[in-house]
């Protein structure tokens, strides 16, 4: 939607008005389930937003992503410098750069699957990727526009603007959208932190299905340790870089994570040598080749942070449908829902069936006949690069310290039950649950008290990451575990063990959810085919 002119919005909104005026209404006569906890503003958004993505027939995905991807343009108190992140030339020889980055992630694709998992991953196509530097800009209006100066000369005035050592590589969520669309979130944390953030414009599916995204993302941050020749930042210490995203891409922060550490638990397996956080012996790191043929180091980050991350892409688990009443993502339609136990939650009209996403071009040919879900191949749906709630519990062991923030959201259960997996492998997990908050909330209801405390209490995990691996801080102590629960308006804190979260679900028992969930079909909706004498039918069913 064009956000230069309000009519585009007015128009928009014009049908919604019969939904406006209730929820007005109802909300201000304290009738609505969330009218104790959310103010009007909170109410509307909400209502407004679930009525937009609840919708029976919805677009095809070709012209929701050119809605999506336009670039609002830059302006106000925020720096961003657009950049290509080059992969090594094709030409350096078979095996050699760009291909063996592929490799790698193949490597840990394949260390991952069981002894007697059939799935196999072609070789991936490694590409240049997109990105952009956001950085905080001071001294300016919020209506400041951009200056017309070079890519380069607005990286080196946002260079001038920062006093830490702080490097967060953001992976937007959303799905369907842009790192530009996350701008005003990206550049808070940069203003918060005092550093910068590097937030990636990675592949998109279904043109671009896994492990597309997550392999720009590998490239990404081999770009940061080791700069591509015409780069206009030098090289950055793992040790000053935090991985971080919200949704879709805090999935893909924490998938990022576990290849390195597959890679690393490879490495030392090869060579008998230590995994990272074993002990304080040295630790033999996994390689690539890179740029000019060179051999370099793939290191851990100083952490992993997750805001309403979307670790189980099969969505399997009880607050999908539980905890709708607080969120603006739908639920499943009653025939598709996944949880069969009650919630003393406030209830909300289940979401109407909705029909298939309608067949367009931007559908590649099916490589497999059994693709139902938008992101990856069915068979890849419970791998942990894919939904890294199916990671076993002992391959978190050695992260660094992980964050997880999540609301009273259909997410809820994934996150609570990832952070209790990892905190049971003495990993340090900080975990916030902000009570009756909907997805991602801290980025969309920014007037929020709770979002203010939310992006400072995200801002300060990254400073504390950075600040412990480089031995300061706390003199480089561990980071201790420690869970909240923050209460609505009162923003009052109550402490929860992380390692209880999940009611007691077991890796198995999420597992089993999983292949239970991938069978009954809810994995996405899944587009139109033409089939047989011109039939409409759905990939499912192929």
């Amino acid at each position: 939607m064009d956000t230069s002119s309000p009519l585009p919005l007015l128009r928009a909104l014009l049908p919604k008005t019969p939904l406006i005026l209730r929820t007005a209404l109802l909300h201000t006569l304290s009738l609505t389930p969330t009218a104790a906890t959310w103010d009007l503003r909170t109410e509307l958004t909400i209502k407004i937003l679930r009525s937009f993505l609840e919708t029976p027939n919805p677009n095809p995905l070709g012209k929701v992503q050119r809605l999506t991807l336009k670039d609002p343009g830059v302006k106000g108190r925020m720096w961003v410098s657009r950049v290509t992140l080059k992969v090594p030339d094709p030409e350096q020889g078979p095996g050699e750069g760009a291909e063996d980055v592929g490799r790698a992630l193949k490597r840990a694709f394949n260390g991952l699957r069981d002894s007697d998992d059939q799935r196999y991953l072609v070789d991936p196509d490694v590409v240049d990727v997109e990105a952009e530097w956001t950085g905080y800009r001071s001294g300016v209006g919020p209506n400041e526009p951009e200056p017309r100066i070079s890519e380069e000369a607005k990286y080196e005035r946002l260079m001038g603007e920062v006093s830490s050592d702080v490097v967060i590589l953001y992976f937007h969520g959303g799905a369907l959208l842009d790192p530009a669309s996350h701008r005003p979130s990206t550049s808070l944390l940069a203003h918060l932190t005092k550093g910068r953030t590097l937030s990636v414009r990675y592949r998109l599916a279904p043109q671009h299905p896994f492990p597309a995204a997550l392999l720009d993302c590998l490239v990404a941050y081999l770009s940061l340790l080791y700069p591509p020749p015409g780069s206009p930042h030098k090289p950055v210490k793992a040790s000053s870089i935090v991985f971080a995203g919200d949704s879709a891409g805090g999935a893909l922060s924490f998938a990022l994570l576990q290849l390195i550490l597959e890679l690393h638990q490879q490495e030392a397996s090869k060579h008998g040598t230590p995994v990272p956080g074993s002990n304080g012996d040295a630790v033999r790191l996994p390689s690539v080749r890179w740029h000019d043929a060179q051999m370099v180091d793939i290191p851990l980050p100083a952490g992993v942070s997750a805001n309403s991350g979307w670790f189980d892409i099969t969505r399997s688990l009880p607050s999908l449908t539980n905890n709708a009443a607080f969120d603006y993502l739908p639920p499943p339609p009653p025939s598709q829902s996944t949880s069969t136990s009650t919630s003393a939650t406030p209830s909300t009209p289940p979401s109407p069936p909705r029909k298939s996403i309608p067949h367009d071009p931007i559908w590649p040919p099916p490589a497999h006949l059994h693709r139902t879900d938008i992101y990856a191949d069915d068979k890849c749906l419970t791998h942990p690069l894919v939904s890294p709630l199916a990671t076993s519990p002992q391959n978190w062991r050695g992260s660094p310290p992980l964050h997880f923030i999540t609301g009273t959201e259909l997410l809820t259960d994934e996150d609570e039950t990832l952070a209790a997996f990892a905190a049971s492998q003495d990993v340090s997990v900080r975990f916030e649950r902000y009570a009756t908050m909907p997805h991602c909330f801290a980025l969309l209801l920014r007037h929020l008290p709770e979002s203010r405390v939310c992006m400072k209490n995200w801002a300060g995990f990254i400073v504390d990451c950075v600040e412990r691996s480089d031995g300061g801080g706390d003199g480089g102590e561990t980071m201790r575990t420690k869970g909240v629960s923050i209460a609505p308006r009162s923003l009052e804190m109550t402490d929860v063990d992380v390692r209880t979260l999940g009611n007691g679900r077991t890796i198995e028992d999420v597992r089993r959810g999983m292949r239970i969930s991938v069978e009954k079909g809810f994995v996405g909706m899944p587009p139109e085919r033409g089939g047989k004498d011109g039939a409409v039918v759905p990939v499912a069913k192929l």
